[in-house]
């Protein structure tokens, strides 16, 4: 019954306005010999719908660079053999609202040899270099994506031959892909795909000899495992990877002479050869991705009741009996790099591991992070004393994001102040209310991407931190015993059985004055359960009022439709299966201490189903 009203639902939104609110679109490439090149073959708008608009059909000629038919790019791009392009997605302009956060799934990246520079793409001869589906340390590609603010970096086969090349990029949303498209024509696996133009240097003429090589269309059916599949039975989206196909379609080729493509997740770079002063970590930190714009961190609350199984947490490493020494203070000058944190979640995530949430609020010299301001962008690493290891299920807002021992080594990106991530606990760790049961003590240490040094503070938010050397924390304790459970029980059903809909509202960590901005987290249920069209009640237009802020602007919203604010009050309808609502808000009314908004907020609650029946809401 759900599947026929979601269809019945989306077609009838296809036929007033097509919906392209959450789709992607390539609108240029960084080379080393310029930033922004527009080297990606035009394309035409399909019929009833926009150039960011997915492709569904497996066997269409849109499949080879887009929507056909497409005409050449306004330049070409060169690029050397063994470097790196970076594709530059965005909405409805680079980088802005990348992918909506929901639509996960993986990156492909095939090349095809022009037979002249000026030749059209052909349907033989493509072959794979980059696979990027999902890994425990990065997630999911498009979350990946959504963290680099919209930058897919690509690095070319170093034994590629010198000559013209098509460079197709792939990615598969799945957010609709529990079922087929041939089923049911309004859902199924939605794909985004394009070509850039490139011409590659260094190598030695001739012809590519890579192996497997496909055509396109055909290297996907619907019979290839991944086109056919289901997000949403258990767990978090965000972690329901771990069970997709890698590779997703062909694999990888190998070029002549034994070399395979680059592996899709970049390969760390050397830390610069002019040390910090401060330490770092052993395991160099990864080369940056440029990622300019305004960053969009993914929703991240607790899961669904049946989650889904995550990979086994790695081994185990020693952690110190005793703290390290804090690192001597940074000469005078060096960038104060400032990190307010919470954790705001602690849930199941499948046998054997539980998930954290860690929201920071960063600045370096009372501002957020930027590459040409401030002191610059930083390589981090914040280590989890109390923990023997952590896994990395997501992060956002930092690039090159990697877990080793009880470490996250990542950096900082232009214009992400607020940092995060979902972590997964050693086994056997348990969470105790919202936090786990072993509470980290979180020290910090890096450097400047440019290898100079920085100050290094990190502090629970509300607590204020000297300038200095690491401030380590001592968290307050823990109760030996779980927290009972709330005396009140969930509230009846509403005379004539209206639905109860229960919203529980968390504000994490803020940053920024005039306006301040903070990320607001919903988690929805439903008489008890997630939101569904078809069950519990049906879905709901809801007004959450921000008690306490005379204004409020919604800069970002995930996993809601229809949104908007007016005046304190944040309008959005339900959507199916999508229990955990959420985005990033700014007022001018409020004020931000320490990573705490001020005044605090307090939230309540009204609305109605869309079909027009009565609810009985309220906030917890």
């Amino acid at each position: 019954m759900r599947t026929s009203l979601l269809g019945l639902v989306a077609l009838v939104a296809l036929a007033a306005v097509p919906d392209a609110n959450a789709h992607t679109f390539i609108f240029g490439a960084n080379t080393p010999a310029k930033a922004n090149a527009q080297c990606i073959r035009k394309i035409t708008n399909p019929a009833g719908g926009f150039r960011n608009s997915p492709i569904k059909d497996l066997a269409s000629q849109d499949m080879v660079c887009g929507f056909s038919p497409t005409s050449a790019a306004t330049e070409t791009c060169t690029v050397a053999a063994g470097g790196t392009i970076e594709l530059i997605y965005g909405h409805n302009n680079a980088q802005d609202d990348v992918i909506d956060p929901s639509h996960v799934g993986p990156c492909e990246v095939y090349l095809q040899q022009r037979a002249s520079a000026t030749a059209a793409p052909a349907n033989a001869g493509w072959f794979k270099i980059q696979e990027e589906t999902w890994t425990q340390a990065t997630g999911w590609c498009t979350i990946h994506l959504i963290a680099n603010k919209g930058i897919l970096k690509v690095t070319l086969p170093s034994s590629l031959p010198a000559g013209n090349y098509f460079l197709r990029t792939e990615i598969n949303a799945l957010h609709e892909a529990d079922v087929l498209t041939s089923t049911n024509p309004a859902r199924g696996a939605q794909f985004y795909v394009q070509c850039a133009e490139i011409t590659v240097t260094g190598g030695a003429a001739g012809t590519v000899a890579a192996t497997p090589q496909v055509s396109i269309p055909g290297h996907i059916t619907p019979a290839t495992p991944g086109v056919l599949f289901n997000i949403y039975t258990g767990g978090s989206i965000l972690d329901k990877g771990a069970t997709y196909p890698n590779p997703f379609g062909p694999a990888v080729a190998t070029l002549a002479g034994g070399q395979a493509a680059p592996v899709p997740v970049p390969a760390p770079a050397p830390v610069p050869a002019t040390p910090a002063p401060a330490p770092v970590p052993a395991t160099p930190a990864p080369a940056p991705a440029p990622v300019p714009a305004t960053p969009a961190p993914p929703a991240c609350v607790p899961a669904p009741a049946t989650p889904a199984p995550v990979p086994a947490t790695p081994a185990p490493a020693p952690v110190p009996a005793t703290p390290a020494p804090a690192p001597a203070p940074a000469p005078a000058g060096a960038p104060v790099y400032d990190f307010a944190w919470d954790i705001s979640a602690c849930y199941p995530s499948g046998t054997g591991a539980n998930i954290f949430q860690l929201n920071i609020a960063a600045t370096v010299n009372g501002e957020q992070p930027a590459a040409d301001a401030n002191g610059g962008l930083a390589a981090l690493t914040i280590t989890f004393g109390g923990l023997a290891s952590i896994g990395i299920s997501n992060t956002w807002s930092s690039a090159n994001s990697k877990a080793v021992g009880n470490q996250w080594q990542f950096e900082t990106i232009d214009d992400g102040p607020n940092i995060g991530g979902q972590f997964l606990l050693p086994a056997g760790v348990a969470c105790n209310g919202k936090v786990p049961a072993t509470v980290p003590t979180l020290t910090m240490t890096g450097q400047l991407l440019s290898g100079g040094a920085i100050v290094a503070n990190i502090h629970p938010k509300g607590q204020a931190a000297g300038q200095g050397a690491t401030v380590p924390v001592t968290p307050a304790p823990v109760p030996a015993t779980p927290a009972p459970a709330p005396a009140t029980p969930a509230p009846a059903p509403a005379a004539g059985g209206a639905p109860n809909y229960v919203v529980k509202a968390s504000a994490g960590s803020c940053w920024g004055t005039g306006p301040t901005s903070f990320v607001l987290n919903l988690q929805i249920a439903v008489n008890g359960m997630q939101p569904a069209g078809d069950a519990n009640g049906g879905l709901a237009a809801l007004q959450l009022t921000f008690n306490g802020a005379q204004d409020i602007t919604a800069t970002q919203t995930w996993n809601a439709a229809n949104t908007k604010t007016a005046g304190n009050v944040f309008s959005f309808e339900t959507q199916d299966d999508q229990p955990n609502v959420g985005g990033i808000f700014s007022s001018n009314s409020l004020g931000c201490a320490n990573g705490v908004i001020t005044p605090a907020l307090t939230f309540s609650l009204a609305g109605q189903l869309l079909s027009g029946g009565a609810i009985n809401p309220s906030v917890v």
